[in-house]
């Protein structure tokens, strides 16, 4: 199936994309793209979950190194934390809402709305860093978490906000269009530069063997970084 490249795309487009490799692509430069993409897929999920206040604990990367016969294989990997307090607070109200009963579903929708778009952050800023410099675009193999989220969520909710699908795709364009704004797409880039380099700073393999090494920027350095670069809670909410 042909990538959609146009800058914002439909959320089948955008979230199931898995652009075949050219022969002998994972050589150094492509192996650093794609440590830069997880980085940028996670510095999304990171900036919109501080703007919609859900906090933000610690951002981990991982880089995991594998033979595969006379080839490395390249492997990067992420997760952004989010607070436990903010995510207790939101599933109290949702709970309230239940037992009142009266427009219960769909005060629970607005509650949970903004995870469906920190969720399609993270997939949609490594779209939009891929576009950028040409990288192949493969969300299908790094989303998978993401889209089951976003899934889950917009079947519970089919019938009251309209279909899944709707509410997949009306979360998926929500987030493509924040990731617009300037300084969002600013703070995401400083956000995955500092990532990137921490990772790189870190690679103390020795030996030329397998191995896996994950980096963990604790959470009072990213909020730091993301208010520095203009951005804080309720920001364009």
């Amino acid at each position: 199936m042909p990538i959609n490249r146009d800058p914002l795309c439909s959320y089948f487009d955008g979230m199931f994309a898995r652009e075949e490799l050219s022969p002998g692509l994972l050589g150094d430069l492509e192996a650093a793209r794609f440590l830069e993409a997880a980085a940028y897929h996670e510095a999304g999920h990171a900036v919109l979950s501080y703007v919609f206040r859900r906090g933000l604990t610690k951002i981990t990367l991982t880089w995991e190194r594998r033979e595969n016969g006379k080839h490395w294989e390249h492997i990067y990997s992420g997760k952004t934390y989010l607070s436990k307090a903010a995510i207790a607070t939101i599933n109290r109200k949702i709970h309230r809402f239940v037992r009142n009963g009266q427009y219960a579903a769909k005060a629970s929708f607005f509650l949970v709305y903004p995870d469906l778009i920190i969720s399609a952050a993270g997939p949609a800023a490594e779209r939009k860093f891929c576009l950028a410099i040409g990288c192949p675009i493969r969300t299908l193999g790094s989303s998978a978490d993401d889209h089951q989220m976003i899934d889950r969520i917009g079947k519970i909710f089919t019938g009251i906000e309209g279909d899944s699908y709707d509410i997949c795709d009306r979360a998926w364009y929500h987030a493509q269009e924040m990731l617009e704004d300037t300084v969002i797409w600013n703070t995401v880039h400083q956000l995955a530069a500092q990532l990137t380099d921490m990772l790189e700073e870190e690679d103390a393999w020795t030996d030329p063997g397998p191995g896996i090494l994950t980096v963990t920027m604790p959470g009072p350095r990213a909020r730091a970084i993301i208010r520095r670069n203009g951005v804080g809670p309720g920001f364009m909410v």
